[in-house]
């Protein structure tokens, strides 16, 4: 969401209104820097609907390793998961979108964490699941080569990958997530508005990804009602 752009009682009226439209779902990361902001409307909105916040579901960006770090770090993961658990007030994130990052030049290096940290891992993710910590990981690539290599450690629920007509890397690698019997989620379908620069329409957009993938659905960013009342009409369409 643009709560950015729109402060704090634009955000909560909003949040309110995609409460009572039955939205469930809410993606975010602490890196954003409209995430505090974000956490505040969204407890003072489920105060006014009484929606009971702990049922919410969050899919959240977790990255380890960071950018300048080589490793994954066991205690930065359960720190970050339990930060949004706190912040969020639920018992259990819906999805972490787990991402590698450190130098986006160095492919070598971040394909080398697959390889070398696969066990680890899947050691952290088993025991975030047993614990009821979260309940799905889905990875973040970045690049098609790294998306392929995780189909196959078999370390993932699903893909979270940006996925529009101006953005279609993810293509290259679906004929392997649906092998893998694995779901994707669709990022920025609208690729921040650039795609309605190009004429096509949220009708147009939205169809295309779910065309293109084994859709469990898509991260779409909304800064006003009439905007976020098209795009729920034409999602459950």
């Amino acid at each position: 969401m643009r709560m950015g752009d729109i402060g704090l009682d634009a955000s909560r009226a909003l949040i309110v209104h995609m409460l009572k439209c039955g939205v469930t779902k809410f993606h975010t990361s602490f890196e954003y820097e409209c995430y505090d902001l974000f956490c505040s409307a969204l407890t003072q909105a489920c105060k006014e609907t009484k929606t009971d916040q702990s049922t919410l579901k969050h899919i959240v960006k977790l990255a380890s390793p960071h950018f300048d770090e080589t490793h994954v770090s066991q205690a930065d993961i359960i720190s970050h998961v339990e930060r949004y658990k706190d912040d969020l007030q639920v018992d259990t994130l819906h999805c972490i979108q787990w991402m590698a990052r450190i130098d986006l030049s160095k492919e070598d290096e971040r394909l080398e964490v697959l390889d070398r940290d696969q066990d680890k891992l899947a050691d952290i993710f088993k025991q975030l699941k047993s614990s009821r910590d979260i309940e799905q990981v889905g990875c973040f690539p970045y690049t098609v080569g790294f998306a392929q290599k995780a189909i196959k450690t078999g370390l993932f629920d699903c893909m979270v990958d940006y996925l529009n007509p101006l953005e279609t890397n993810a293509l290259d690698y679906m004929k392997d997530l649906q092998t893998a019997d694995m779901s994707f989620m669709a990022l920025r379908p609208f690729n921040a508005g650039k795609c309605f620069d190009e004429g096509y329409t949220i009708a147009k957009l939205l169809e295309y990804v779910k065309q293109s993938a084994p859709l469990s659905g898509a991260v779409m960013g909304t800064g006003s009602f009439d905007h976020f009342n098209e795009m729920r009409l034409l999602f459950e369409q």
